[in-house]
């Protein structure tokens, strides 16, 4: 019964179950984040089932992620930050909840500004730009990275 169940949904929902289950697998334990395992596999066979029904999977966007995957546009997943290797609970949360509060980050300086206090410290911010989640932000360079070390030296 759960089988048919389950292929029903997937059939007459598609993008909302293939979320369900993506979120599932990020909540089990965060093991998506490691290099070993079944878990890993599993995870990605189900970004691979993404694409292959007809969803977009689009990239981790400070501006746009939130902390688990989400629908975006009319066939869009959008990737979550905290399936970012590095990035916790708490730094995700922190960064969804200033955009929330004051508003979408303009540039990079601006995200390192109002983030550079919490959870988010100086390996998220890498690992953020590492992953292109900084990429969409207006006047991005390419040496972002050596610019955010000048900007927190001084």
């Amino acid at each position: 019964m759960i089988a048919y169940q389950c292929a029903w949904l997937k059939a007459h929902y598609t993008r909302e179950y293939l979320i369900a289950m993506l979120n599932s697998e990020l909540r089990s334990g965060g093991n998506t984040k490691s290099a070993a395992g079944d878990d890993l596999k599993k995870f990605y066979r189900y970004l691979v089932e993404v694409e292959r029904m007809g969803c977009r999977l689009l990239p981790p966007d400070v501006n746009h992620s939130q902390q688990y995957f989400c629908k975006e546009g009319d066939d869009g997943i959008r990737f979550p930050l905290l399936a970012i290797k590095n990035v916790g609970e708490s730094a995700a949360d922190f960064i969804v909840t200033v955009r929330e509060k004051t508003g979408r980050y303009k540039s990079a300086e601006d995200f390192f500004t109002r983030t550079a206090s919490s959870g988010v410290n100086r390996r998220v911010h890498e690992v953020l730009i590492l992953s292109g989640a900084l990429d969409p932000l207006a006047g991005v360079p390419l040496d972002t990275m050596e610019r955010r070390r000048t900007y927190r030296a001084s």
